[in-house]
């Protein structure tokens, strides 16, 4: 198969980018909505993006990684996502923390610090987005 300009494969240094760009369509084709944020702070922290719940005001944070290495849940992978929503809560406390992978094909949770991390599909994360 050729994807663009010649490629026949992708790098996988490129996989992580394209996953976000996918994830993105689905939230503005499923949501209907164009209030889609990012969020980074001085010290490097980012959140891929980040929902407002109209009705409660909670900030939702979704992050995107192509592959949660299920089988045995990443832990460094879990620190870094971790790491990164804990600075956003400092700032924003309440609201559902979202990973979103291409592998997860039941939803499960993981903790960091005292944060629930929520690993989802993107099937599984539209539809718990149009019930909030």
């Amino acid at each position: 198969m050729c994807y663009a300009k010649g490629w026949h494969e992708l790098r996988k240094e490129d996989t992580g980018l394209l996953w976000e760009h996918i994830v993105l369509n689905e939230l503005h084709a499923h949501l209907q909505t164009h209030a889609i944020h990012y969020w980074r702070d001085k010290q490097g922290h980012e959140i891929d993006f980040v929902l407002r719940n109209k009705s409660t005001h909670k900030l939702t944070v979704i992050e995107c990684k192509f592959s949660t290495l299920q089988a045995n849940s990443s832990q460094s992978m879990i620190t870094n996502i971790g790491k990164n929503i804990e600075a956003f809560r400092q700032y924003y406390p309440h609201g559902e923390n979202f990973i979103v992978a291409s592998d997860v094909e039941i939803p499960f949770e993981r903790s960091y610090e005292d944060i629930t991390l929520s690993f989802i599909n993107t099937k599984d994360l539209i539809k718990k987005l149009s019930q909030i």
